[in-house]
């Protein structure tokens, strides 16, 4: 605030008459509002001389200016709520489609479908070790445990990858 003023004083609705702006426009613009235009006393009046020379600075730091601009981020933000609004819907019809399930659900999913593969792979030695041993003319016990092992290192190494979701 000013030490001594000497100009005319206005209240901040008079002020955006006066410049042909909205009154939020102007009240941006004060120290109440974020920029640097005082106000004077409880009625928050301004000295119309003083408010005149930081007008065009506040011009740059506020960007905007006949008021319009606001105007132009109001609708934006509208348009963007509204696609966001619009988006969250379409997600919730997806949903409830089954076309989107939950992350723990996926979570559990994959981890059941994991379970089935390595018990498959388990249980192959044992089915598939008589019919080498056969072909090759080989000992089927030796063959099934060289196999259920090989097996076995294979799947440990693999339970040392951690899929993220």
């Amino acid at each position: 605030m000013t030490g001594a003023l000497t100009g005319e004083l206005v209240t901040q609705a008079e002020y955006a008459r006066r410049r042909g702006v909205k009154r939020w426009t102007v009240y941006r613009r004060t120290v109440p509002g974020g920029g640097s235009i005082p106000v004077h006393g409880a009625r928050k009046l301004i000295e119309v001389a003083e408010a005149d020379r930081l007008w065009t600075a506040t011009v740059a730091t506020q960007g905007l200016g006949s008021g319009n601009a606001s105007g132009v981020s109001l609708v934006a933000a509208r348009a963007a709520a509204l696609a966001l609004d619009v988006e969250v819907k379409r997600l919730a019809l997806d949903e409830r489609r089954g076309v989107l399930i939950s992350r723990e659900a996926a979570t559990r999913k994959a981890f059941a479908f994991g379970r089935l593969w390595r018990d498959a792979w388990l249980a192959w030695p044992a089915r598939v070790a008589p019919l080498v041993a056969a072909a090759f003319e080989l000992d089927a016990g030796a063959v099934t445990v060289m196999l259920d092992a090989h097996v076995r290192e294979h799947l440990a190494d693999l339970t040392r990858e951690r899929p993220e979701f």
